[in-house]
């Protein structure tokens, strides 16, 4: 008799990957995140565009309510405008920017400081700036008075516009200051 072959499986073989395959994945994967980087780095950035503060009739003729998280002091003038503005010294931004200061300093109300016969002053702890009730510069190596942003009254509520930076009133001398009664 003869001899009966035995069927015996086929070894198992590897799944193969063509280079071509590989690449391609590569290339599309690349894609994907340059895609996503690009959209990163250039959608619109997400931020407070208001500051809503409060009622406008919580506030006093000649008040100064100070939002340090905002950097920002809201005054509302004797005549009863308000103005919001930045704790940040014109001065030291600019020594910053030129990098000959770490950071600027922010500019305290200071009620019971006395400067020109007058009483309640924005003044500089760092370099002696001296501001009035408006923020106009009356002392000190100020290129200009405090920064200010924009204030809407809309339906009796205090609206600020932190991303509307106002560049403050040249430093004028001849100034009568603005100052609480």
């Amino acid at each position: 008799m003869g001899h009966v072959p035995i069927a015996r499986p086929a070894p198992s073989r590897r799944p193969h990957v063509s280079r071509i395959a590989v690449a391609l994945a590569l290339l599309i994967a690349g894609a994907g995140a340059a895609l996503a980087l690009s959209f990163f780095f250039s959608w619109p950035e997400e931020g407070p565009h208001s500051l809503i503060v409060a009622r406008a009739e919580d506030f006093a003729p000649s008040s100064v309510t100070t939002f340090r998280e905002d950097e920002l002091h809201l005054v509302r003038l004797p005549d009863g405008e308000f103005l919001a503005l930045s704790m940040l010294d014109p001065h030291d931004k600019l020594l910053v920017e030129e990098g000959l200061a770490p950071s600027p300093c922010l500019v305290p109300w200071r009620p019971e400081f006395q400067f020109l016969g007058r009483k309640g002053w924005f003044r500089n702890p760092c370099h002696g700036e001296t501001y009035d009730l408006s923020g106009r510069c009356f002392a000190g190596p100020c290129p200009r008075g405090l920064d200010r942003f924009a204030v809407t009254v809309r339906d009796g509520q205090v609206v600020v516009d932190v991303n509307e930076l106002i560049l403050g009133p040249p430093s004028d001398g001849q100034a009568t200051p603005v100052s609480p009664p």
